[in-house]
Formats: structure tokens, C-alpha cells, sequence
């Protein structure tokens, strides 16, 4: 499946190492750690006490927030992060570079998250895609202009 193809925003990387990359949350997702388990999971897996919990909205505006409103659900979903994913989660702060994340993960878990730098470049850039992490030292990409129809 093709970037373009997968309803995120397609980002290049040319020129660019992900190593070097500076990766940083999102301020307008607020998050949570659990303090309790669920109770439905194993230990390491997405509810259990101490993994991240990160609100998302449904909708951007008013009409679509009014709408959830109006039948009665809620305006945002919860996104639960296994311990793997957490654990990179609480280590993102806009000042640590996608290098030394990989060497905390792997210091932590050690062969779990065996191949470690394709998952983790993975599980970033789907973070990304989403718009829950940024990169500090990657320029924002140009957008394109519409070409108007005759």
C-alpha cells in the first residue's frame, strides 16, 4: 500500500537520515498513563498499568464535534500504546534524536524488539503520518499548489 493510498500525508525523507531526526509530541493530544490494568490483557499489551493512553478528536470542527453530540458518542477515541510503544512515547521530548531512542529501547528490552531500528522507524513514522509526533530539525514540506480547473 502506497503512502498516498493509506489516507495519511505522504513525507519525504530525502536527504535525510531518521537517525539524525529530533522527533517530538503533538501538543493539542493530551495523553495518559494507566495507572491500573484492564484486567483483558496480558502484561506489555495496550491497558495494562503503566502503558500510555493518547485522546484523540474524531473531528476537527464544531459541526462534526456537535454531530457525536447529537447521537450521543464521544468527540475523541482513546489510542492505548503497548509497553514497546509507551516506553518511546514518554522518551519523545523534542530533544532526543531517533538514534538515541533506539539505544534506550534496545538498553530496555533488549532482543523483544528485535529488528529494533526498522520498528522503531516504523512505529514513528506511523506517529507521524497521524500527526502525534512532529520532527524539530526536518523542514515542513512545501505544500502544492492547486491548479485551478478551466
Amino acid at each position: 500500500m502506497s503512502p498516498e493510498s493509506s489516507g495519511g500525508r505522504k513525507r519525504r525523507l530525502k536527504g535525510h537520515n531518521i537517525l539524525d531526526l529530533v522527533p517530538v509530541r503533538n501538543p493539542g493530544f493530551a495523553y495518559s498513563i494507566r495507572n491500573s490494568g484492564s484486567g483483558r490483557s496480558g502484561p506489555g499489551e495496550p491497558g495494562d498499568a503503566g502503558t500510555v493512553s493518547i485522546s484523540v478528536p474524531r473531528f476537527k470542527g464544531r459541526m462534526g464535534r456537535g454531530f457525536c453530540k447529537l447521537i450521543g458518542v464521544k468527540p475523541q477515541f482513546n489510542v492505548n500504546l503497548d509497553a514497546y510503544g509507551s516506553f518511546v512515547w514518554l522518551l519523545v521530548d523534542g530533544k532526543t534524536t531517533v538514534r538515541d531512542l533506539a539505544v534506550e529501547v534496545g538498553t530496555r528490552f533488549g532482543d523483544k524488539v528485535e529488528p529494533l531500528y526498522g520498528r522503531l522507524a516504523h512505529f514513528l513514522s506511523l506517529l507521524e503520518r497521524n500527526r502525534l509526533v512532529t520532527y524539530v530539525n526536518l523542514p515542513p514540506t512545501p505544500l502544492k499548489k492547486r491548479r485551478k480547473k478551466k
